[in-house]
């Protein structure tokens, strides 16, 4: 069982993980946890839990996957970063590279899974207009982009 509902973490070599965590995945986390509720779109999923990989391309350990529990109803996705994009940008910067790759690991992946008693397609919209709201994603804009 996830702590909350939504929870936004990574995995993430020392020199760049203030880039990453706290402040950026505590940001994305919070504002979904006080915007969004799961029951709201059905039964089938109560929690996803979101893993940014941040480490050095040496790195074989550590490796992209998506599962889904039906038993827990929880979506877990661990999606890399590109490293030296992260290394040499902002902390403004990696949010918005952070937002781009959350919002298409969902449209991805969520629809892959084709969970029971959940209406993808409306959390799906729900997630990009809040990431648009905080101006962090163009609104209407195909989001693949970035």
């Amino acid at each position: 069982m996830l702590y909350q509902p939504f929870v936004v973490t990574g995995i993430l070599d020392e020199i760049i993980a203030d880039k990453v965590s706290y402040v950026n995945t505590t940001t994305i986390a919070n504002l979904l946890n006080a915007k969004l509720q799961f029951s709201t779109y059905g039964t089938g999923l109560i929690g996803i839990s979101f893993y940014f990989i941040v480490t050095a391309p040496e790195d074989i350990i550590h490796h992209e996957y998506t599962r889904y529990s039906s038993k827990e109803r929880e979506l877990h996705l661990q999606l890399r970063l590109p490293y030296e994009t992260v290394l040499h940008a902002s902390r403004e910067e990696v949010l918005l590279m952070m937002v781009h790759t959350y919002l298409n690991g969902l449209k991805t992946y969520l629809p892959k899974k084709k969970i029971q008693d959940f209406d993808t397609a409306t959390f799906l919209r729900d997630v990009e207009r809040l990431f648009a709201g905080q101006g962090w994603i163009a609104r209407g804009v195909d989001s693949t982009a970035g």
